[in-house]
């Protein structure tokens, strides 16, 4: 199987790319840009690589699969473009500006019979499955409450999160952490939704916000905080009645981050050692299994069932 990447972001230089050097099953990695890249010797020691420098290109679609990582507004673009093609598609989140488009691109995969998949990549994470593990263990929480941070101090000026041509704001870029957060550790979409914009640039782009999910179980309570105006912090904390849990760096762990979670449960208090990973290369291998499996149309029904909670999100103050 081939890797044709859309776009050379930030996140495949130092996420995507290093993980789809190490795996196996990948043969070669073609990548799309208009920018001057250095390729480093590394790279065609494990890999054949091919340079583009446009992004429509003309290949076969049967041995090859997409992952897009353009400026959001763009993704659907590029995604229709190869699902039409037959190809099978990833796309880093937001994989979609509104459920419309999600709606069009699930459509589209389902009828030609192609993966269609958001790079949700956090909870495949040894971190993300320990939490949830623990959580599981304990008798059950009323009176839930989870609590979610994710902040970093402003980027550079020029980067597309501030432009809202390009999809920019803290919603579109943190928001999916919410939801994919109330599917993973609770297995359910909210019943309620609050949203708080708590900060705005002087071109009206939202900067910080809050987030605030209640479930048909209403002592069940989730609260995100995001900013791109703040102290960096990549925490998540859980407090219920019968148990509390504490991690850090679980939304972006690096590959060799060892992480820690705090447990205290009925008196007891511990700290659980977790092993490192690779999250985009655990997603990466997952998509490769279902691609050569049938079992992939989850990936498309989920990327549309959460673009349905993004809509209310953004669209919550409007």
């Amino acid at each position: 199987m081939n890797l044709l990447i859309i776009g050379y972001s930030s996140l495949v230089a130092r996420r995507v790319l290093p993980a789809a050097l190490k795996i196996q099953k990948l043969k070669k990695i073609i990548i799309c840009t208009k920018k001057k890249i250095q390729i480093e010797s590394e790279w065609t020691k494990a890999k054949e690589i091919v340079f583009y420098d446009h992004y429509e290109v003309d290949l076969p679609s049967q041995d090859t699969f997409v992952y897009i990582s353009t400026p959001n507004s763009l993704h659907s673009y590029f995604a229709k473009y190869y699902l039409n093609r037959g190809f099978h598609v990833i796309i880093d989140k937001p994989a979609v500006m509104n459920s419309a488009e999600a709606k069009e691109l699930s459509e589209l995969a389902l009828k030609n019979r192609s993966l269609l998949a958001e790079a949700n990549v956090w909870y495949r994470h040894p971190l993300a499955k320990a939490f949830k593990e623990k959580l599981d263990a304990s008798s059950k929480n009323h009176n839930l409450r989870i609590f979610q941070f994710f902040t970093n101090p402003p980027l550079d000026k020029d980067n597309f999160r501030y432009d809202t041509d390009y999809g920019g704001g803290i919603l579109y870029d943190r928001a999916s952490y919410t939801i994919s957060l109330s599917r993973f550790l609770l297995s359910e979409y909210p019943d309620e939704i609050d949203v708080h914009i708590n900060e705005r640039n002087e071109k009206g782009l939202d900067l910080s916000s809050e987030i605030f999910f209640r479930y048909k179980d209403r002592s069940i309570l989730l609260s995100s905080y995001f900013s791109l105006n703040a102290q960096y912090l990549n925490r998540l904390q859980l407090l219920g009645e019968n148990i509390s849990l504490e991690t850090e760096r679980i939304f972006t762990p690096p590959d060799n981050y060892y992480g820690k979670i705090l447990s205290s449960s009925q008196g007891k208090n511990e700290t659980i050692d977790v092993p490192t990973g690779d999250s985009f290369q655990l997603f990466l291998e997952e998509v490769l299994d279902s691609v050569a499996g049938d079992g992939y149309d989850k990936y498309a029904n989920e990327l549309y069932s959460d673009s349905i909670i993004l809509d209310k999100i953004i669209n919550f103050n409007k």
